[in-house]
């Protein structure tokens, strides 16, 4: 059987238990149901003024934004196979979680979600590849026992 490898990496100041293990595991397995993935996948957590930094370096933006992903990372001199890298903006997910009020780990599950679908093909530029992906999302999140992320 092929496994999904995630590397959750904290780099902001907030120390706090931020998402269950074995929620974050469900997702994942829940997720190579729609697509094998044989590759790891790298999930880091910063501050606004990382996230800043990087819209500025990558996407020409001076902005907070939830999240960021990276496709395909080459480590050099290794036979480690990175998908991609997902960057969340911790104290970004509090503000919508209580702007939107939405349960923070249902945002940020939601969020982690919406961001590996990317790294594994997904997009939502056309209509149905907008309502495809919103239908695996709720499925997986219903499957958690959280509502629609959509429609809270």
């Amino acid at each position: 059987m092929k496994k999904i490898i995630c590397n959750l990496k904290l780099m902001c100041k907030y120390k706090r238990k931020i998402i269950s293990l074995s929620k974050l595991q469900y997702l994942l397995i829940s997720i190579t149901k729609y697509k094998k993935i044989n590759k790891e996948i790298n999930i880091v957590i910063v501050d606004k003024k990382k996230i800043i930094e990087l819209n500025k370096l990558y996407f020409n933006k001076n902005k907070v934004t939830n999240i960021i992903t990276f496709n395909d990372i080459n480590i050099p001199n290794t036979n480690i196979k990175i998908i991609g890298e997902i960057v969340i903006c911790y104290k970004n997910i509090i503000k919508e979680s209580k702007l939107y009020k939405i349960k923070f780990e249902t945002l940020f599950l939601h969020n982690i979600m919406h961001g590996i679908l990317h790294l594994i093909g997904y997009k939502h530029k056309l209509y149905k590849d907008l309502i495809s992906m919103i239908k695996i999302e709720t499925s997986i999140m219903k499957s958690m026992g959280y509502k629609n992320p959509y429609f809270l």
